[in-house]
């Protein structure tokens, strides 16, 4: 169901102006010939520490090959168990579980 409404975020930086001032000239810019289509509001985003994407990024990636690692190192041990406990199936399904 529409509610008719439409919501936009624009984001910028206010530069040398003041961020009063930067409200001031966007709301202006948003009214129509004197007719106010619009609220204009401001919102504070912290600024984040340098390195903090790019270490995310890295850290990800590295949990990707980690995941990969053990994945391939559970595969080996299970089809050794498998190759070993051929004639126990009932000892491999065992074997295969854990808590």
């Amino acid at each position: 169901m529409s509610t008719g409404f439409e919501y936009w975020l624009v984001a910028g930086t206010s530069g040398s102006k003041s961020d009063d001032k930067l409200k001031f000239d966007l709301q202006s810019l948003a009214d129509n010939k004197g007719n106010q289509i619009c609220n204009v509001s401001s919102v504070n985003v912290p600024e984040f520490k340098v390195g903090t994407l790019d270490s995310l990024v890295t850290l990800s990636d590295e949990l990707v090959k980690h995941d990969q690692t053990i994945d391939g190192i559970v595969r080996k041990l299970a089809f050794n168990l498998q190759n070993l406990l051929v004639d126990h199936p009932e000892k491999l399904g065992e074997a295969l579980t854990f808590e």
